[in-house]
């Protein structure tokens, strides 16, 4: 990233204004930069956008991580019905659990057929849907028990 003398970032690659009125159609050229001041600054940290909003500056700090409300918010709407506003963990929970489902869906068929005939369930299928049940389990349990956004996005992590 690349910011002028007031600390205004600056595109490189587009055309550019000197202070002294001089147009250019680019300062890609480092010696252009020098002479007008451009300054080459390292990009700012951007958080994880499932778990922060993100707003961009043109000014410092150029970035605004705010961290995603943690708790449902529950609040009322205008003809006075109960609405929920579903929090960052009940979010990532929600998602955890579709995945879940999604996963056991591939199966679910199968599991089905048997059900109707009544026969065991092919061993392989048991064992691969023990397995995602299992891996989501305990992501889910992590997941509940987060106190933060830190622990949420540790639980999260595949």
């Amino acid at each position: 990233m690349y910011i002028d003398t007031n600390k205004r970032k600056i595109d490189i690659s587009r055309p550019y204004t000197a202070p002294d009125g001089t147009r250019w159609p680019n300062l890609r050229n480092p010696d252009l930069r020098k002479k007008y001041g451009i300054k080459e600054i390292p990009d700012p940290k951007v958080e994880d956008s499932r778990y922060y909003d993100i707003g961009y500056l043109d000014v410092p700090p150029y970035v605004v991580n705010t961290p995603k409300h943690f708790y449902d918010k529950h609040t009322t709407d205008a003809d006075g019905n109960e609405v929920v506003i579903k929090g960052l963990k009940s979010q990532i929970i929600d998602r955890n659990t579709q995945a879940m489902k999604d996963a056991l869906k591939a199966t679910d068929a199968d599991v089905l057929h048997a059900l109707e005939l009544g026969v065991p369930v092919d061993p392989k299928i048991a064992k691969e849907r023990k397995a995602i049940r299992d891996k989501y389990g305990l992501k889910l349990k992590a997941l509940r028990s987060a106190r933060s956004h830190k622990d949420v996005e540790l639980a999260d992590k595949d």
